[in-house]
């Protein structure tokens, strides 16, 4: 679905969740009147519940097949079509003669529960991205509304208007709300046509019938009776079935590797616990209230009465949507989730106190409706954060599932406590006081243990409302892709989503798409040669001028020095020098002219020097310095001492003293064979002001996705420092360069190198890396920024469509670049200095990715001058300084536009 404008949140969420108020209304409307149903139809009690029954039955299969089919087939198709089904089954009831077909229209309304999942997703697709979550909680809110208006309304229909009216009224408002949904939601481009999981629904059929039937009929049966055990044991074993298929088919109806994600895993277990005590508070609450005053605990109000009492709670979701949403906004819908359940836990153990008075009563209601609202809202937009974007209608369907299940449990459960605990008084049941009591503390246990589980489930990312990667507002969330033909020529850009993408074959059975995130536009007149920005030309404001050089080797002056920085025992060891390298440029020079000042020592060694170098002769306003060492050794504790020798000295004369240590921003070294080392080395400088990034090396032992790394990449979030890779050396354990082995001249060394900064980067993508630290910023220091395109191109084509053995990494793999990765470089290794090099960084996503580096004092130093002439002057300004004042948090004015 394309993303409609912000004029139209209002339109769409108000049909959407007047089609969810219908939706819940037609589920509770028939609950009151179960004892007339024998009178009407002329049938037994026991199969007058079966008007309820099959309405639960007929949702809970309906769902998830619903959902699935509107990710493949288009979310306001189904929208439509469910509504439809609910103005048949309301004109089947109206007009039946037999109860049979009675029964049928019931289970055809029932089957539109599946709308509310769909219009869950649907919020997420047409949106603006700061207004999903009150489009969320509207909908929810709807839910409350709905099921606490049935109760009353049912009885005062049924007395003026008769029974046919509850029914024509449904039918009469479907058309409307079809014609709304039709004319308001933008029609999906259908997902690709996978083939849908017949068998898979008919197992979950198998499954799902007989567990709801014998938890409906197990206080009428009797819950050991033969029949209710036998149809537990067709469940169990229809499930083990329905599991192992779904495991091995290709296009499962519910990818259950998707659903053992821990967030959606522990969100669904969530929903059903807390299900428990949903519609249990209107339930109760309408006992308390309409049970005359004679039973103890009873304050005997009539139905009008108790209608109007109970209104209370859905007011306050509605008017609580907009605070709801702000709440999301704030705290994340984890956090929210939270609170709703602790709310709902706490309420109704005070409701257990608050029952001597109608006020008392409606309190209660109320504050259990504030937390249900809360958890409601919240948990959707959990599950659609953590699945993929074409997958969020078939992950909520399931969430919906669960909750039925739930509420199945709760009022089997009420009920049977009900029967074993109720007084007759003149052939009628009543409940007692301690009726209610024990069914407050039965869902007060409910909501309060469902808080061990919500507490495990991951934080969400930061403002996490619907857990992407923060993204620019113009773009509001929706990636660009470069469509193109069978033959590979472009057909041009367009506005689409991940879903749409998939459409046309992205990923699983074409390379036709290019995701990308930038527009494909063209750049008009404003160019500025970056020649202008050599010796700080005047045709920039000193704010538009500003120069960030991002990668500055920094070496202590010679052997005796460093060891001048060394405790025993390491001080007296023997350990090479930093400068013995595999290759060297051919004249065999490292280190650029005018960078080895005599009697200086180590190029690079003396901040002075070099400070005057960059700040003076080059006019740049601030330098990233990186300590350079040998980035890996056999003896990993002797490296950590090594590295931290290296960070106090860089501390000592950079960033503590010197003419120019406030232009000055350090790198701490660490190593990660070393992770307790580089622990102790993080949180000992972290706290440094001028401190602005961890530093590893570019070659491991081992891919930087693996397990062993995480407690440092956990570590670089807590401290909020980016973590910058850099090619260093490698004594004795460094892997040859590439994969087939040592190339034999530098160049050949130089060109290959930085294809293992793409092995280390998508493999922390599809080990799930960023996914489970959204703010993990990775920072590869002369890493072949425009290598990653086709890299990336290929990573989506093949990487995509396997995501089942990677389901902790549930997005497209390149929707983890954009403020996960950034790159530094002075030289380009692209197009360079062409007439389409402006298009060329805009299409590919590199315009906010790329930060400048001379790489000083390097054989050969890169300077802004070689920089593309045809690039834009704001995208000068984001490479040359922008976008790192951002990252590393400079203290000057042009960080206020970034």
């Amino acid at each position: 679905m394309t993303r409609r404008p912000a004029r139209a949140v209002w339109p769409v969420v108000g049909v959407l969740s007047a089609a969810s108020v219908l939706v819940s209304l037609q589920g509770t409307l028939l609950l009151p009147l179960v004892p007339v149903i024998p009178e009407i139809y002329d049938v037994t009690p026991v199969a007058a519940s079966w008007m309820v029954t099959s309405t639960l039955l007929a949702g809970a299969i309906a769902t998830p097949i619903a959902s699935r089919l509107a990710d493949m087939y288009g979310k306001r198709r189904l929208i439509v079509l469910t509504l439809a089904t609910m103005m048949a089954g309301s004109v089947l009831i109206a007009v039946a003669d037999g109860y049979a077909w009675a029964v049928a229209g019931r289970a055809l309304q029932g089957s539109a529960t599946a709308l509310v999942p769909v219009a869950m997703s649907v919020m997420k697709d047409v949106l603006p991205r700061d207004r999903v979550a009150f489009g969320v909680a509207m909908v929810s809110a709807s839910l409350g509304i709905g099921a606490a208006v049935g109760l009353p309304l049912a009885g005062i229909i049924y007395a003026e208007l008769g029974w046919t009216a509850m029914f024509l009224m449904t039918a009469a408002l479907c058309p409307f709300l079809m014609l709304g949904a039709s004319r308001l939601l933008p029609p999906a481009t259908p997902g690709e046509r996978e083939r849908f999981d017949w068998l898979g629904a008919g197992l979950l059929v198998g499954v799902l019938v007989p567990l709801l039937v014998s938890v409906s009929q197990g206080n009428v049966w009797g819950w050991t009776s033969s029949r209710a055990l036998l149809l537990c044991t067709v469940a169990a074993l229809s499930a083990v079935a329905w599991a192992a298929w779904e495991m091995r088919v290709v296009d499962p109806l519910i990818s259950l590797r998707l659903a053992l994600i821990r967030p959606v895993l522990l969100t669904n277990v969530a929903t059903t616990i807390i299900a428990v005590g949903m519609l249990a508070n209107l339930l109760i609450a309408s006992q308390q209230l309409g049970t005359p005053s004679f039973v103890d605990g009873g304050l005997g109000l009539s139905p009008g009465l108790t209608g109007l009492v109970m209104g209370a709670p859905p007011a306050l979701l509605v008017v609580g949507a907009p605070i709801t949403a702000r709440l999301l906004a704030t705290y994340g819908a984890r956090n929210v989730l939270l609170a709703g359940a602790l709310v709902m836990g706490l309420s109704y153990v005070a409701r257990v106190f608050l029952d001597d008075s109608v006020i008392a009563v409606a309190v209660g209601a109320t504050l259990v409706g504030a937390g249900t609202g809360l958890a409601i809202a919240a948990i959707p937009l959990i599950i659609m954060a953590s699945v993929p974007g074409r997958q969020t209608a078939s992950a909520n369907g399931v969430n919906a599932l669960c909750r039925m299940i739930g509420l199945a449990i709760s009022t089997a459960g009420l009920a049977a406590l009900a029967s074993a605990t109720s007084i007759v008084v003149d052939g009628r049941e009543y409940p007692t006081r301690g009726t209610i009591h024990a069914s407050l503390w039965i869902c007060a246990a409910a909501s309060l243990s469902a808080l061990i589980v919500i507490w495990f489930i991951p934080r969400m990312s930061s403002g996490g409302v619907i857990g992407t990667t923060d993204v620019p507002q113009e773009h509001e969330g929706r990636p660009r892709v470069l469509v193109t033909d069978p033959t590979g020529m472009s057909a041009g850009f367009g506005d689409q989503t991940l879903a749409d993408a998939e459409a046309h074959g992205y990923a699983q059975r074409s390379n036709s798409l290019f995701h990308t995130r930038a527009a494909h536009t063209r750049t008009g007149a404003n160019h500025s040669s970056a020649g202008h920005i050599q010796g700080r030309g005047t045709e920039m404001s000193a704010h538009e001028n500003l120069v960030v050089d991002a990668s500055v080797e920094i070496y202590f002056a010679n052997g005796p020095d460093l060891r001048g920085y060394l405790d025993e025992p390491f001080a007296s060891r023997g350990f090479p020098d930093p400068d013995i390298a595999w290759f060297a440029p051919p004249d065999g020079q490292r280190f650029a002219p005018g960078s080895q000042v005599e009697g200086a020592g180590h190029p690079s060694s003396d901040p002075e020097v070099v400070g005057a170098s960059l700040f003076g002769d080059r006019g740049y306003d601030f330098a990233v310095v990186h300590p350079m060492s040998n980035g890996i050794q056999p003896d990993r504790f002797l490296n950590t001492a090594i590295l931290s020798a290296y960070n106090q000295m860089m501390v000592d004369r950079w960033l503590d003293s010197g003419t120019y240590a406030s232009q000055f921003r350090g790198t701490i070294r660490v190593t990660p064979d070393d992770i307790d080392g580089a622990l102790r080395e993080i949180e000992r400088w972290k706290d440094h002001p001028q401190v602005v990034q961890i530093g590893i090396p570019l070659q491991s032992q081992a891919p930087y996705g693996r397990p062993q790394y995480r407690p440092l990449w956990e570590a670089a979030v807590d401290a909020n420092l980016p973590v910058a890779v850099h090619l260093e050396s490698g004594n004795g354990i460094m892997h040859p360069p590439t994969p087939s082995g040592v190339p034999r001249t530098f160049a050949h060394h130089l060109s290959f190198q930085p294809l293992s900064f793409i092995y280390h980067l998508f493999n922390m993508i599809v080990e799930g890396v960023f996914e489970a630290n959204p703010d993990l910023k990775i920072v590869w220091a002369d890493g072949a920024a425009d290598m990653l395109t086709p890299f990336s191109w290929r990573l989506d084509t093949f990487g995509r469509p396997h995501l089942e053995q990677t389901p902790w990494a549930p997005r497209m793999p390149s929707d983890y670049l954009e403020n996960h990765v950034y790159f530094i470089q002075g030289a380009l290794d692209g197009p360079g200095d062409v007439e389409f090099a402006s298009e060329w960084l805009t299409m590919t996503g590199k315009e906010d990715m790329l930060m400048f580096g001379s790489s000083y004092p390097s054989w050969q130093i890169n300077d802004p001058s070689k920089l593309p002439s045809t690039w834009t002057s704001e995208q000068l300004q984001k490479v040359l300084g922008r976008t790192a004042a951002s990252l590393y948090r400079l203290p000057t004015a042009a960080t206020a536009t970034v």
